[in-house]
């Protein structure tokens, strides 16, 4: 996507049904606007149907250029 940098996953040795994406982004602008598409597109609904509740989504910025 335009703007995401790099974008990693690791899966919890614990529990695998819980995993971690970790993505750069050149600004949260940027962010948001790829999140909403996936929004509109259905995918965040379709993620719901796979997993037993739904995901927590948490963004923070690290810093702010």
């Amino acid at each position: 996507a335009a703007g995401c940098r790099s974008s990693r996953s690791f899966e919890s040795t614990a529990n695998p049904d819980q995993f971690l994406l970790v993505q750069e982004w050149d600004s949260i602008a940027q962010q948001q606007a790829y999140i909403e598409w996936r929004r509109r597109r259905g995918d965040l609904a379709q993620f719901r149907s796979l997993l037993r509740e739904d995901p927590a989504v948490d963004t923070f910025a690290l810093f702010d250029r």
